[in-house]
């Protein structure tokens, strides 16, 4: 018989978050919320399903008082009110990078892929109450009448189904400059693999400039130049990104492949100049998992049921939004870290995670079947290859149009000369 579902969620908590670190200041501190309580009740009532705030912070409090009997306890939403938001910054930033840590002390190399870590980026956007202080912090970035709304732009590995990094921000905020504050966090040979919203010239620059690798999605909205004779050989796919209001600076170098056929013929952009290194095969298929964000955030969406937020102050519907991520974040990992180095490529599923994690806190204090065994088993059928996704029509989605092909232009001889005295300066 396994120990305790007490001591076997201790044990998987504490591989993924800082419990150590928090019960060490929380011994030397005074205040009525310590670290460890206020880090349990803000991530897992997450997993409760009820469907108001009292209700959670009421299970959160009992599923903590299930995994520390002698903890004290603080017992109002008031002050846990008041310690999120003194304290709200600083345990954001300690559970991140202690996540990312444990990540990359875990898996080594293991996580590498032809080479790569791949990392899919995309963001969504969560709704917020229509109060007035959400109105006034985080104004209309969509359609008319819609309410107020906050952005989470997240990398996704698409090596190891879980995530890597993600933040949030007023809806107005573009997930380009959301990309730009991850880009110190991310590790040795990642790939960034988005679609057609992240290609631009200043973005792209600056990941060359940092000679961080890119592999993004590109439409009709994109002019890309050919023949500017900036290398002895240049390849049927080299491309350069040179628009009209940034031709004060050289032009970014990049590769076109083309995968598919069709309508469903897609144009990627990479910075990996060397085939080598990124094959057309190998670039394909990296996009093709790029979905797998996607359905990470159908998890968290319509799984975990944290569609639309219930804080009404403003600033507590951003730090609601920061534990929902961090606590999908933590399951994901969890749930890796109980697969395995065999069970890396398995794609894990959200919804038997979160139910035997949520069976494993109701029944704190009794002893059942192993919880690292059920999580390890906690994937989703891949199913049969190259089946097809079934589209459903409705009425008030937005739709559209595809992206369509990038406009390729042969470079005229002014432009020509204009790229070799960049050149020629930078020699």
């Amino acid at each position: 018989m396994a120990p305790s579902y007490r001591t076997q969620l201790t044990a998987a908590i504490a591989e993924v978050l800082p419990i150590d670190g928090f019960r060490a200041v929380d011994r030397t501190g005074r205040g009525r919320w310590g670290w460890y309580p206020l880090a349990v009740v803000w991530l897992l009532p997450v997993l409760c399903p009820a469907a108001t705030l009292k209700d959670r912070f009421a299970q959160g409090r009992t599923w903590l008082r299930g995994l520390a009997p002698t903890a004290r306890l603080a017992g109002t939403y008031q002050g846990f009110v008041k310690a999120l938001r003194r304290r709200g910054e600083v345990l954001s930033f300690w559970v991140r990078t202690a996540v990312q840590e444990r990540l990359r002390d875990r898996l080594g190399d293991d996580d590498l892929v032809d080479g790569w870590r791949p990392l899919a980026v995309d963001g969504t956007r969560f709704d917020c109450p229509r109060s007035r202080s959400c109105q006034r912090g985080y104004p209309l970035a969509s359609r008319k009448k819609s309410p107020p709304q906050l952005a989470l732009t997240s990398l996704w590995h698409l090596g190891v189904h879980c995530w890597y990094d993600g933040r949030v921000g007023p809806a107005r905020t573009s997930e380009r400059a959301m990309l730009r504050d991850m880009l110190d966090d991310l590790p040795q040979r990642a790939l960034l693999v988005g679609d057609a919203g992240f290609v631009g010239y200043e973005l792209c620059a600056e990941l060359t400039r940092r000679g961080v690798a890119f592999l993004l999605r590109v439409g009709r909205n994109i002019q890309l130049l050919t023949r500017l004779g900036l290398t002895p050989r240049e390849g049927s796919d080299t491309v350069y990104l040179w628009p009209h209001g940034h031709r004060g600076r050289p032009p970014v170098r990049l590769r076109l492949v083309a995968v598919g056929a069709g309508k469903r013929r897609v144009y990627l952009l990479t910075g990996v100049l060397d085939r080598r290194r990124l094959s057309h095969q190998r670039a394909a298929d990296f996009y093709r998992r790029r979905w797998g964000v996607e359905t990470a955030y159908r998890a968290v969406k319509q799984t975990l049921e944290r569609r639309k937020l219930l804080r009404r102050a403003a600033d507590l519907a951003t730090w609601e939004l920061v534990g929902i991520f961090l606590a999908a974040w933590a399951l994901s990992v969890m749930s890796l870290f109980a697969r395995g180095i065999r069970g890396h490529g398995r794609a894990w599923s959200p919804a038997e995670t979160i139910r035997a994690v949520r069976q494993a806190l109701d029944r704190a204090g009794r002893r059942g079947p192993s919880l690292r065994r059920r999580l390890a088993r906690a994937v989703t059928d891949p199913g049969p290859p190259g089946r097809k996704k079934t589209r459903q029509r409705w009425p008030r989605q937005k739709t559209d149009p595809p992206c369509g092909p990038p406009e390729i232009k042969v470079a005229p001889r002014a432009l020509v000369q204009k790229a070799q005295r960049f050149a020629a300066t930078a020699a």
